[in-house]
């Protein structure tokens, strides 16, 4: 079906006030509390379904259950390490593909995204460290648990270092991410 000038005013119409909500930065201010509810809820409160929870807003990651690394010198990332790294992160933008993940705002460090209508996410970006440049992959799915009584991001992570920064992965970690949603 080719969709007719009256088609698409009447589509226009019916998502300008929510992609204006969206774009509105709010003076450039791009954090989870500056932007409306529908800029991190990807089916909406009222959406069809409804139950992928807003993704907007302050997590606690860990990476590191189920652990493999390859050996590459570097401290935490040894074959059969135990290390389990846990950190504060930030889920800003707008979904679906204009998220990004911070661990820590001072650095400048994006890890960009975007989200699935059925919840599944996933950010990569670049740390850039003395030990190497590490190429950074996590993601997972977004969903209420009702036991613990929390919003949960599970999935996956992997960082492949680039020791040398030849731009080859000299080494790679594995392992399962978790992030729990921040408050209530």
């Amino acid at each position: 079906m080719i969709p007719t000038p009256l088609r698409l005013a009447a589509a226009a119409a019916l998502l300008a006030p929510l992609l204006f909500a969206c774009a509105d930065r709010r003076a450039g201010d791009d954090s989870a509390a500056a932007l409306p509810n529908e800029c991190g809820d990807i089916d909406g409160e009222g959406g069809d379904t409804g139950n992928v929870p807003n993704i907007l807003g302050s997590w606690t990651a860990t990476m590191g259950a189920n652990h493999f690394a390859e050996t590459c010198g570097l401290s935490g990332l040894a074959k059969g390490s135990d290390t389990v790294v846990h950190g504060a992160m930030e889920i800003k933008g707008r979904v679906p593909d204009q998220l990004y993940l911070v661990f820590d705002e001072d650095s400048g460090e994006r890890f960009f995204g975007l989200e699935a209508a059925t919840g599944g996410v996933t950010f990569s970006g670049l740390h850039e460290s003395a030990d190497g440049n590490m190429h950074v992959a996590v993601g997972g799915l977004v969903y209420d648990d009702i036991y613990r009584g929390r919003t949960y991001i599970e999935g996956f992570a992997f960082i492949g270092v680039d020791l040398d920064l030849d731009g080859n992965i000299d080494c790679s970690a594995k392992g399962e991410w978790t992030a729990a949603k921040s408050g209530a």
